[in-house]
């Protein structure tokens, strides 16, 4: 049978046939005038290669099958076994994929240097090595949080100290309030105020009194979060600019923040002003002194602008909020002096700052 008869019938090209040939899974015979003529046999094991190329069977296996030197059962329980392998393979792939698209990241570079794309034919070791030390580079997901938050522990943490304050501020008031009846009586010789004996019930009604009182003090304490949470992935806002109240004090006690606040990515955010407020707190004897407050604008390409001052909580990392927008390439709109500050480390905001503006060198009063 002639080459082009053999590509009608097996739907094979030419090359294919070739290339089967120099690889010795096919003898075809030469005739008088140089075609190639193929004979039944070789009819028999392009159909066999073909079937099994089909299964992605490699061309060693299947010249070993040909050839007689392994069993076509053999072949397959190794083949399985390199399919998993690659499953499994192909899976952390994806999984490394999705890392990279949600980071939002540029590593191709680093991915080059680590020759996971750079080699067409790379072992598993050196993938899956390549790879680790990409998710390594991912791992440190930072989160930076500009404002005041309260967390679920801060907030039972006050309960119990509520509860103590609570009786024992009722006790002092039940006892005071006695004391306070007997001495007026006394002073003025006559029952002029009703006897006042401190009872059971007394003082649990005066317990339950200042626990309400402190309690509505703790929630309107809760509910005046107002800060902004940058992640390498999306930001999120806590905010009555954004949500009600309650919404604020249930995101909380319930760990549903993320539900609740209002969600950006950075896409979504179209340029971030950074300006320098001048605040004042007291400096006991010595008066007022001026303090620096770097105050962040959020302008989002929905028109919603959030402004929210940094330095209200202790461990706010504004630097770090700083490089977080730098690194995702966001317009940042400020003075070379906060610019200065953002990228130097060798001294704290107030420092940094009075070194410039000497706000301080006449106190304010």
């Amino acid at each position: 049978m002639q080459i082009k008869e053999v590509e009608e019938l097996l739907d094979m090209t030419s090359y294919a046939l070739r290339y089967y040939e120099k690889m010795g899974l096919i003898h075809p015979q030469r005739d008088e005038n140089g075609y190639r003529n193929y004979s039944n046999q070789d009819i028999l094991n392009l159909k066999r290669i073909r079937f099994l190329r089909e299964l992605q069977i490699p061309i060693e296996d299947i010249q070993s099958i040909l050839n007689d030197s392994q069993n076509f059962q053999e072949v397959l329980e190794k083949h399985i076994q390199s399919l998993s392998s690659k499953i499994h393979s192909l899976e952390y792939v994806q999984s490394v994929c999705e890392n990279l698209k949600e980071k939002d990241i540029p590593l191709l570079d680093a991915m080059i240097d680590e020759k996971i794309i750079s080699e067409e034919n790379i072992n598993q070791k050196q993938m899956v090595s390549g790879l680790n030390k990409i998710v390594e580079y991912l791992k440190p997901s930072k989160t930076v949080v500009i404002g005041t938050r309260v967390m679920p522990r801060n907030f039972i943490t006050g309960v119990i100290f509520m509860i103590i304050a609570s009786v024992l501020t009722g006790i002092l008031f039940v006892l005071g309030v006695s004391r306070e009846f007997r001495y007026i009586n006394d002073v003025n010789k006559v029952d002029f105020m009703p006897s006042f004996t401190p009872s059971i019930q007394s003082y649990i009604i005066a317990i339950t009194v200042c626990f309400i009182i402190f309690f509505m003090i703790l929630y309107l304490f809760t509910i005046k979060q107002d800060y902004i949470e940058l992640t390498d992935q999306s930001i999120s806002i806590c905010s009555r600019q954004f949500q009600s109240s309650t919404s604020i004090f249930l995101g909380m006690m319930l760990r549903q923040t993320k539900q609740r606040n209002k969600n950006y990515q950075y896409s979504e955010l179209e340029k971030v002003e950074i300006k320098l407020v001048f605040s004042t707190m007291g400096g006991g004897a010595s008066g007022l002194w001026r303090i620096y407050v770097p105050q962040f604008i959020f302008h989002f390409y929905d028109g919603n602008i959030y402004p929210i001052e940094s330095g209200v909580s202790i461990g706010e990392k504004t630097k770090d909020a700083y490089q977080i927008l730098k690194q995702k390439q966001i317009d940042i709109d400020t003075t070379k002096d906060i610019i200065g500050y953002f990228e130097q480390d060798e001294k704290d905001g107030f420092t940094y700052f009075e070194d410039i503006y000497h706000q301080n060198g006449k106190r304010v009063r």
